[in-house]
């Protein structure tokens, strides 16, 4: 019906276009069901994002530039890790290292081509002196692994993240000691959401 402005506003889910398709007489839905298939896995894997979700990474990346907050996202990851393994964290530092594509060997290896020393540096430290918004990438990844969301949908968005904090030249601050007054501006409801990890707010959109 020509401007019917019910039909204007109407739109279907992926899953009804789905079943809609896989039950009509069409010789070409087979066609049209591989391309909702595709458009649901990348849904699923982060490769389409809405308005919202885009504005949420933005958020999280300023957000996670504070390092207590990539310390509470990288702990959540582990309790994960941990409950699915009956309790126990053995090989969480390989299994960790495969997910983000680096290893600490392999960020010393780096440094120590470059001259630079590495005794007693954290990773973070480590990671802060060879590629300091690879941290940004690497708290949204155990963020959102520690959300139940699978390896790929975690890296697509830590990558995105890692993108965005570098146009946005993100600061790194490390606010676990007393924060002093030049300390980055972030949204503090945000902190609290990505610290209790509370599937509201900026996390609620991916719910």
């Amino acid at each position: 019906i020509k401007n019917n402005p019910i039909l204007d506003d109407h739109y279907l889910s992926v899953e009804l276009a789905k079943l809609i398709t896989l039950n009509s007489r069409s010789k070409v839905k087979q066609k049209y069901a591989k391309w909702l298939f595709s458009i649901e896995d990348k849904v699923e894997n982060a490769e389409l994002l809405t308005y919202d979700q885009v504005v949420a990474v933005i958020e999280l990346t300023k957000t996670l530039g504070l390092v207590s907050c990539q310390e509470a996202a990288e702990q959540q990851h582990l309790k994960v890790y941990e409950d699915r393994n009956g309790g126990n964290a053995n090989n969480w530092w390989s299994y960790r290292a495969s997910i983000l594509g680096y290893s600490l060997d392999r960020i010393k290896d780096k440094l120590q081509r470059a001259g630079m020393p590495i005794k007693g540096k954290s990773t973070r430290k480590l990671l802060m002196k060879s590629d300091k918004y690879e941290m940004i990438r690497t708290g949204v990844i155990d963020l959102f692994m520690a959300m139940g969301k699978n390896d790929r949908f975690a890296r697509n968005l830590g990558d995105l993240a890692k993108l965005f904090a570098k146009e946005l030249q993100v600061e790194i601050f490390d606010d676990r000691g007393a924060v002093p007054a030049f300390a980055p501006k972030v949204n503090q409801e945000v902190v609290n959401q990505v610290k209790k990890l509370e599937k509201s707010g900026v996390l609620g959109v991916w719910n």
